[in-house]
């Protein structure tokens, strides 16, 4: 058996900080893309509902415009 030199596990540490930076980056962009995503799904909903309440507000508007017919 070959003698060990430093202190065992010795790319540990430095392994560790490895795998810890690349999971932070991989959740940093998750976390980004999650955000986005939700932004862009509450704009959506935003607009859906705002061409929704201009529709009504057009027909409302046409229908009580026009004359009685009695």
């Amino acid at each position: 058996m070959a003698a060990r030199r430093g202190t065992p596990g010795a790319y540990y540490r430095h392994m560790g900080r490895m795998i810890g930076k690349i999971l932070g980056a991989i959740l940093a962009i998750w976390l980004i893309v999650t955000a986005i995503g939700g932004f862009t799904a509450i704009l959506k909903t935003f607009v859906i509902t705002g061409l929704i309440a201009a529709v009504v507000f057009i027909v409302v508007w046409v229908v009580a415009g026009r004359r009685r017919q009695d």
